[in-house]
């Protein structure tokens, strides 16, 4: 047993503190006292690189002696110390560019189209508010006015569009398009949520194509640390700043006629290099769906029907593609030469010419 105190003393680099003023780098040592701590407070303004830092306790002062000999008992080493190291940086808010979902072709006045997500996930120990994203409306690189374009545009949950985050509706003309949210969208420690980008598409607008883009996500996301009220780091999943553009790319846009959507590529087919082709549609509203393929003289070679609850039939604002592999019903190669494809919709009817060429 000991008799008497001891004494460590915490060093730490510049910039760091005691968490509490009142707090000291000093710490007693009793006899049976098994365990010592400090809480310390990083500093406000991080570095924005990863960087290692030494924090080590060392003991300033022996007064503990053995209660028998009264002599100071030996210790290795003498005095004892021991550093850790430590990393700092800025709190980062991870951001991921979720494009399953984007739409390379879209019909003009299609609605709730989901353009593209983002998966925010919060790597601070306090909670992240998403305050505003802002983003340019662009038709090739040309910026555009979202309402020239867009009669919607509103943010939701990427996994439940019924929880919205923004709905403006209409849009404004100016860009960037900035997306205030109120209230600010919350992302608690150690969390993440994900959000998508979904518009109504103008029926009459006249642009070929659309690009939403996040151009500069360390500007143009604003996210804040509630405990220190700061704005925050947008990183990827190495941890590092983001500085490309977030976007999913363009989509093009056709009209809104079934006829004018209904089509196959390639075409023609059927050699060693595209032994199948793709039919083509795109659906105002869900509807039921049949497709016949018949010869030049009438007579039916191929047909496949749908229902209005089957994907196929599901009007999303996206176009449906049917594989055809040139075969009748029965599965047997059919002859070189000209057919017609028929589709037939609750709301209407188109046809287009296919070719197979072997």
């Amino acid at each position: 047993a000991l008799e008497g105190n001891d004494r460590l003393r915490i060093t730490v680099p510049s910039g760091y503190n005691l968490a509490s003023p009142a707090d000291s780098v000093f710490r007693v040592i009793t006899p049976g006292l098994r365990e010592v701590s400090w809480n310390l407070q990083a500093p406000d303004s991080p570095p924005l690189s990863l960087q290692s830092f030494i924090i080590e306790v060392v003991e300033s002062s022996r007064n503990a002696r053995d209660e028998n000999t009264n002599q100071l008992p030996p210790l290795t080493p003498n005095p004892p110390r021991v550093s850790f190291t430590v990393q700092t940086r800025g709190i980062g808010l991870e951001v991921i560019e979720l494009t399953d979902r984007k739409p390379t072709n879209v019909r003009r006045g299609a609605t709730n189209l989901a353009v593209f997500g983002l998966q925010l996930e919060n790597q601070g120990d306090t909670e992240i508010l998403i305050d505003a994203i802002s983003m340019i409306v662009r038709e090739g690189t040309t910026p555009i006015a979202p309402n020239s374009i867009f009669s919607r545009i509103a943010v939701v949950d990427y996994f439940n569009a019924a929880t919205i985050f923004l709905n403006l509706s209409p849009p404004p003309a100016t860009n960037p398009l900035v997306l205030t949210f109120q209230p600010a969208i919350s992302i608690l420690a150690n969390q993440s949520v994900s959000i998508e980008f979904q518009v109504d598409v103008l029926a009459q607008s006249t642009a070929g194509t659309f690009e939403l883009r996040i151009d500069s996500p360390q500007s143009d996301i604003e996210a804040r640390d509630v405990g220190s009220n700061r704005l925050v780091e947008i990183i990827d999943t190495n941890g590092q700043p983001i500085s490309a553009a977030l976007t999913p790319g363009p989509s093009n846009l056709f009209d809104e006629s079934l006829e004018a959507t209904f089509h196959n590529y390639p075409n023609p087919f059927g050699n060693n290099a595209s032994s199948t082709t793709q039919i083509v549609y795109q659906l105002e509203q869900d509807s039921d769906v049949n497709i016949r393929i018949y010869t030049l003289l009438g007579e039916l070679v191929w047909s496949r029907s749908f229902s209005a609850t089957n994907p196929e039939g599901i009007a999303n604002g996206r176009f449906k593609e049917i594989t055809w592999d040139g075969t009748n019903d029965q599965g047997q190669k059919i002859l070189n030469g000209v057919y017609v494809a028929v589709l037939t919709t609750n709301h209407g009817k188109a046809t287009t010419k296919i070719a197979v060429a072997k």
